[in-house]
């Protein structure tokens, strides 16, 4: 991995709990994102980096919700994240 000056560092439980929070929003991205004090791209980077760029960012129940045996899956990686 390559070091940027300026690029700041954050912890891996910082990382995990914005992903959690993420996907199990109430509030928008946006409003996750300044909670952690960090942008909202980074916070997006950070789930790409967790879960995958399949991953959807949020996992509120709707219509697009992806089948069983995927929405199974994801809830596993976010457990996983969780302990």
């Amino acid at each position: 991995m390559v070091w940027r000056a300026g690029r700041p560092r954050y912890p891996e439980a910082l990382k995990q709990a914005g992903v959690i929070e993420l996907c199990t929003r109430r509030e928008s991205a946006q409003a996750v994102a300044e909670k952690l004090g960090v942008c909202r791209p980074t916070l997006y980077n950070w789930k790409n980096q967790l879960l995958g760029r399949e991953a959807p960012a949020s996992m509120k129940h709707s219509n697009n919700s992806p089948p069983a045996p995927e929405w199974a899956e994801l809830e596993r990686q976010l457990q996983a994240l969780q302990t």
